[in-house]
């Protein structure tokens, strides 16, 4: 998000983001997914990502989140991981078998 929010006039294919955050295609497109779900980017039918909040609330979290990540990156990225850590254990929750 940062990426796209810091260069909002650019249009980004996802092989762009892939080669600009030397990550892979799968997470990059799962992110994608997410923030646009979140309201926070758009795609165009040509799969172009652009940063578009759908309201000023969404763009001030959005500069908030610029703002810690740049005082304070250990926050955010751990405040990711336990995200997605708290999601895989949901999902493992999902298939324990029920006595």
């Amino acid at each position: 998000m940062l990426l796209l929010r810091r260069q909002r006039d650019r249009a980004w294919t996802i092989d762009d983001v892939v080669q600009e955050l030397r990550s892979s295609r799968f997470a990059i497109d799962t992110a994608v997914a997410a923030l646009q779900g979140a309201g926070l980017i758009s795609r165009s039918s040509d799969g172009l990502c652009q940063f578009w909040p759908t309201s000023p609330e969404l763009e001030r979290a959005a500069a908030g989140v610029e703002q810690l990540y740049a005082e304070k990156p250990m926050t955010v990225v751990r405040a990711i991981a336990e995200a997605n850590e708290e999601k895989l254990r949901l999902f493992a929750r999902a298939f324990r078998l029920k006595e």
